[in-house]
């Protein structure tokens, strides 16, 4: 007898849907972990080319930044100056540490800011001039860095060198190449009324600070003697000015002290301390004023970097450039503060995924 089968079973039928059901269920759960996987590498690679564009920025402000310090009166998060460099420290552990946190608070647009003084570079020019003290000065009077313009051996315009970086209406930092202990920014033993460069009893000195002079201004119009002081409009009190150097005894108190306030470069030559046995000179450098902040715009927040733009005698601040969205926080740090290097961290964040990222540069 031949039977002849007609179709499948039930069971058949069920165990069938069964299968092609966890094959299904397995297809779209490897879908669904490929998609979120792309996802991801596709948010890290955006974030990773955003964060190295920042950096990359960031960095190059913060390599020639040095002119910055000691010199840019910015304060950090516990009150303290953020650009104050000890050349020769004597600081307790926990006050030698600084750290700026540029955070927007929810009330503002605007974060506080960070500025830099940084050189300027231009392979076409000389990058420093060299100026010696005794140029600057006809006879006893002073009469400007180049007031011998028309001067084919002594002129430093473009007219008789053109190579120089000295020209009209570009700011100029002077700077001596000599660096002085300054009694006003160098902390003093308790009820003492002298200026100590050295801590004689442990734990009592924070630091003591040597700096160089320096004066910021802008290179009058032709012929270009002389520079014109300059203020940024937003921070008049932007540029540390008054210095009160301390030439040193042997009991380490001041021998005497020199106090005066750069309001010209008039000044700067006439006080100029001369310390018998450094080098005297004075050095030129071309330089920007760079200020980063963070700022809100459409729900979001960004990273803005501006360069100060010259408005007669005063650095002001438009044409902002925002070089990163999604920041929570940059936070602008230093170790130590006898080591002039700056490290920063971002801290970012995706509102559709809730997520935290440090990085640190």
């Amino acid at each position: 007898m031949i039977r002849k089968e007609q179709g499948f079973s039930l069971l058949e039928v069920m165990v069938s849907v069964a299968l092609f059901g966890l094959v299904g269920f397995a297809a779209y759960s490897l879908y669904e972990y490929s998609k979120k996987q792309t996802n991801k590498s596709t948010d890290e690679i955006m974030d990773s080319i955003a964060r190295l564009g920042a950096s990359s920025i960031i960095q190059k402000d913060l390599s020639t930044s040095d002119l910055s310090f000691n010199f840019v009166n910015v304060t950090d998060d516990s009150g303290f100056s953020f650009f104050t460099l000890a050349k020769n420290q004597y600081c307790r552990h926990d006050k030698c540490a600084r750290e700026l946190t540029l955070q927007l608070p929810e009330d503002k647009d605007t974060s506080k800011a960070i500025y830099f003084v940084t050189k300027k570079t231009n392979l076409n020019e000389v990058q420093k001039l060299a100026v010696h003290p005794r140029s600057v000065f006809n006879g006893t009077m002073y009469s400007g860095i180049n007031w011998k313009y028309d001067s084919d051996a002594y002129s430093i315009s473009r007219e008789k060198f053109p190579l120089t970086i000295w020209e009209a209406n570009r700011l100029m930092v002077l700077s001596s190449e000599t660096e002085f202990y300054d009694c006003g920014l160098s902390s003093k033993l308790n009820n003492s009324t002298s200026c100590q460069i050295e801590c004689a009893v442990s734990g009592m000195c924070d630091f003591s600070v040597k700096r160089p002079y320096r004066f910021i201004g802008v290179v009058e119009p032709r012929p270009s003697i002389d520079l014109q002081d300059i203020k940024v409009l937003e921070a008049p009190n932007l540029f540390i000015k008054n210095f009160n150097v301390c030439r040193p005894n042997k009991n380490g108190g001041c021998a005497t002290n020199i106090s005066t306030n750069l309001s010209s470069s008039k000044n700067f030559y006439e006080k100029l301390p001369y310390v018998p046995g450094s080098d005297d000179r004075t050095s030129l450098y071309n330089v920007e004023l760079v200020k980063y902040h963070l700022e809100r715009a459409n729900s979001d927040t960004h990273l803005v970097r501006t360069v100060g733009q010259l408005q007669g005698n005063q650095i002001t601040f438009g044409n902002p450039i925002k070089i990163m969205s999604g920041i929570k926080a940059i936070i602008f740090s230093r170790v130590n503060v006898s080591n002039p290097v700056i490290e920063y961290k971002f801290n970012m964040y995706r509102k559709n995924q809730k997520l935290n990222k440090e990085v640190r540069q």
